[in-house]
């Protein structure tokens, strides 16, 4: 078996060292100022998702700003800029689509007690190897498989919340949010097309049960973990199986196309990296704005619906969420209010989670979160919290200590 052990610790030096060359060497163009932009490198405990999560995001900026900021402002010919520009772009939302995604099932795989590697690279797909315990369960299997999607959507939900708390972003945060959250309807639609009623498609050459990829390895472990076959009797697929599968692929796409922020960012797309954007609140009077968004995810229930809330009230922004999902009873709600206590050195944060969760029962997940001035330009990070045994995106299933340390660098 091969191991990563030190993989974290190696992946938050390298953003470290390339915060640095950032710090010392970067400058901004002017326009850059009317967007915001950090750069946090944070170590979650636990092997918390949020380590893939926070850092694969502040590498993708790194490798943006590197081209767009510091390449390109260099090359006197249009037509080779643009080119260069394109290729760059293209395999930088290819990578920071793609990598933190392994590095999901990376993570739950280590959460499980096991591991898990890359094993080759077949554009546009990565294929690895996992080594779970003899003991694993199917929820260890369930939280493997579906940790790359984890990773996946989380991205995509911190660029909309921030999106929106900080007023704007810049279009090459934006559209690496799109590409994040249509993951999985890329999977169903493109890249591992599938007929779930064909028994051939879950049978090997022995006739043993496969999942061709992370969507049907997802919907065979679910309908496993109710107890059902996959092949019945008479060699036909269950219904109930199919179903699912039918249903979250469908789910996938129209809870996706019901947020008007995937228009917005997949417009990013055509309107330039280091251009940005202000959001669009549905309602906005005197001290007082209002938007919605949607995240679809894949989880150790399976599918869940998101309805996210994001409100600025007076100077503080507060953000809040409804989910529901399948076919598992998974009922949650979670708010949270930033910038509570406010001061020149440190700003302090609260979150609160709360479920009713078929296998877990009633939940409760709690954080505080603390920014403590450094210096200029940098900060401390602090997100501590506890949670009681249920699922949480990104968060270890079993109760205790959630959260993160970490150094954010903002240039504004």
């Amino acid at each position: 078996m091969k191991t990563r052990k030190n993989i974290i610790r190696t992946v938050i030096l390298g953003l470290i060292l390339s915060l640095g060359f950032v710090y010392a060497g970067t400058e901004f163009s002017p326009q850059d100022t009317s967007y915001h932009r950090d750069y946090p490198v944070v170590f979650a405990f636990r092997q918390d998702i949020r380590n893939s999560v926070v850092n694969s995001r502040t590498a993708g900026k790194l490798l943006f700003d590197a081209y767009y900021r510091g390449i390109a402002p260099q090359i006197g010919n249009k037509t080779l800029r643009n080119a260069l520009g394109f290729f760059w772009s293209f395999t930088t939302t290819w990578s920071s689509t793609m990598w933190p995604h392994e590095f999901g099932h990376y993570l739950r795989a280590k959460q499980a007690g096991g591991d898990f590697y890359v094993e080759k690279v077949v554009f546009p797909m990565a294929f690895g190897v996992v080594d779970l315990p003899p003991d694993a369960t199917i929820e260890d299997e369930l939280l493997f498989v579906t940790g790359g999607f984890e990773a996946n959507f989380m991205i995509s939900r911190d660029i909309q919340h921030d999106y929106y708390r900080y007023n704007g972003l810049y279009n090459d945060e934006l559209f690496t949010a799109f590409f994040h959250r249509v993951m999985y309807p890329a999977y169903t639609c493109l890249f591992v097309r599938m007929d779930p009623a064909d028994p051939a498609n879950w049978l090997d050459s022995e006739g043993g049960i496969i999942a061709m990829g992370d969507v049907a390895s997802m919907a065979r472990l679910t309908w496993e973990r109710t107890g059902g076959n996959v092949i019945l009797p008479d060699s036909s697929v269950a219904p109930e199986l199919v179903q699912f599968y039918n249903r979250s692929s469908l789910m996938g796409v129209l809870w996706n196309l019901a947020d008007m922020n995937l228009y917005m960012q997949a417009a990013a797309l055509f309107r330039g990296e280091t251009n940005g954007r202000r959001p669009r609140h549905l309602i906005e009077k005197d001290h007082f704005k209002w938007s919605y968004g949607t995240l679809f995810n894949a989880s150790v229930l399976g599918a869940e619906l998101y309805l996210n809330q994001y409100m600025h009230i007076r100077d503080r922004f507060y953000s809040a969420y409804l989910k529901y999902g399948f076919p598992f009873r998974n009922y949650g709600i979670g708010a949270a209010v930033h910038d509570l206590v406010r001061s020149e050195r440190f700003d302090l944060g609260l979150q609160v989670d709360l479920w009713h969760q078929e296998y877990y029962g009633n939940g409760l997940s709690a954080a505080a979160a603390l920014d403590l001035k450094l210096m200029h330009h940098i900060d401390l990070m602090a997100h501590i919290g506890w949670k009681t045994r249920g699922y949480v995106l990104g968060m270890p299933v079993e109760s205790g200590m959630t959260g993160f340390l970490g150094l954010r660098y903002t240039p504004q």
